[in-house]
C-alpha cells in the first residue's frame, strides 16, 4: 500500500470513528455536512481523497476543530514501516544541522535501550516535546547534563 492510500485509510477511520461517537449515521452526517452519502462512505473506506472544503464541511458537521480530524486518539497502533516511512518524509527537508540532531536523538535512544533495556518506555517523560533530554543537553538550554528524567 502505497504512503497516499494509507492517510486517505486513516484519515476515514478517523471521521468514523468520530460519527460513530456522536452517534450518526452516514446519511446524518452527509445531511448536517451537505454531501452526499455516499461521498462520507467512500472517505471513511479511504477511496475518496476529499478536498480542504469538504475536509471542513466534515468538522463542522462533527462539531470538533480541523485538527481532531488528524490526529488518532491514543491507543491507535502504527506499523514500524509506517513510521520509518513517516521520519523519511520529515527528514528529507531537513537541512545538514537538523539532520545532525535527529542522529544525536536516535543514538541517545540506543545507548538508553542499551543501559535500561528496550522494555521500558524511555520516552514516556518526553511524550509531547517530541526531544531528548539527554540531546537537549547539548544546547545551550541547559548549564548542566539533566539527570533523574527517568
Amino acid at each position: 500500500m502505497i504512503l497516499n492510500e494509507s492517510v486517505l485509510k486513516e484519515f476515514g477511520k478517523r471521521v468514523r470513528e468520530l460519527r460513530k461517537e456522536m452517534r450518526l449515521s452516514q446519511e446524518e452526517l452527509a445531511e448536517r455536512a451537505n454531501l452526499h452519502h455516499t461521498y462520507i462512505g467512500g472517505v471513511e473506506r479511504g477511496e475518496r481523497n476529499p478536498s480542504l472544503k469538504s475536509i471542513k464541511k466534515i468538522a463542522d458537521a462533527l462539531g470538533v476543530e480541523l485538527e481532531a480530524l488528524f490526529i488518532p486518539p491514543a491507543g491507535i497502533k502504527v506499523t514500524n514501516r509506517e513510521l520509518i516511512e513517516e521520519i523519511k518524509r520529515i527528514v528529507s527537508t531537513m537541512d545538514p544541522h537538523g539532520l545532525k540532531l535527529v542522529k544525536a536523538i536516535v543514538e541517545d535512544i540506543k545507548e538508553w535501550e542499551k543501559e535500561i533495556g528496550p522494555s521500558l518506555n524511555l520516552l514516556s517523560p518526553l511524550k509531547n516535546t517530541g526531544l531528548t533530554l539527554k540531546s537537549l543537553s547539548g544546547l545551550p538550554l541547559f548549564k548542566s547534563k539533566p539527570t533523574g528524567c527517568l
